[in-house]
């Protein structure tokens, strides 16, 4: 599983945990990336909500780090967990590489990290078990409460009539993250089409002033090879 970090510092981000016993509430987990102690080789361990856990997420689409446009919310890979934050430029690298600068959500720093060190930010509805990709940074806010929500209403319990009403406004949410994630998608890939038309003009057009600059360089050691053929007669 993985475990969602609410200690100062660690806000939002996401870590592999491995669980250890069901409690009614809560859950012990131990964290194979931590060590209990400096030095010991005993993991750490640590007790739960409920809440904070979720399923392993999918594998993010092979072209997913492409088609990523400023603003869109995104899970970076740092210091062995995932932390929530948002793409804010894509820039390369002088070796020619590509990289993403993204701002994390809950501590405004700016790094600058690889494609393949981000992922979607998704969100796990545990009421349908499926998985809802966030598109905007209010959907994380959104969810959380609704989590929150959930397990008040789990410990001090709900009539039939609330839990119809909850659920029934989980689908609609749904849905409409759902209709929202769609149109989203078509930007993106809209997107991901204008840039690589971009990139395959301007590969063109460098192919193009290469060759003129080779033409020119023929004709100018052609005009030095008469000027000095013309010299030496």
């Amino acid at each position: 599983v993985e475990v969602m970090q609410e200690d100062e510092g660690y806000e939002g981000a996401w870590f592999v945990a491995e669980v250890l016993e069901l409690q009614k509430e809560a859950v012990r987990v131990m964290y194979p990336a931590f060590a209990a102690e400096e030095g010991s080789d005993a993991k750490l361990e640590d007790t739960v909500q409920l809440r904070r856990l979720r399923p392993m997420p999918p594998p993010p689409a092979p072209a997913f780090s492409g088609s990523l446009s400023a603003g869109a919310p995104l899970e970076m890979l740092f210091e062995d967990g995932w932390w929530q934050a948002v793409l804010t430029a894509s820039e390369t690298a002088e070796d020619g590489k590509a990289v993403l600068v993204v701002q994390t959500v809950y501590h405004n720093q700016t790094h600058r990290i690889a494609p393949g060190e981000v992922r979607p930010c998704l969100l796990w509805h545990w009421r349908c078990d499926r998985w809802e990709r966030a598109w905007t940074l209010g959907a994380l806010d959104t969810h959380y409460a609704m989590l929150l929500d959930d397990e008040d209403r789990r410990v001090h319990g709900m009539d039939v009539r609330e839990k119809k009403a909850l659920e029934l406004q989980a689908r609609r949410a749904a849905k409409q993250e759902e209709v929202e994630g769609k149109r989203r998608l078509k930007e993106e890939e809209k997107e991901a089409r204008r840039r690589a038309k971009e990139a395959e003009e301007r590969a063109r057009r460098e192919a193009r002033e290469a060759a003129e600059e080779e033409r020119k360089r023929k004709r100018d050691d052609d005009a030095a090879d008469r000027q000095r053929q013309k010299a030496e007669a």
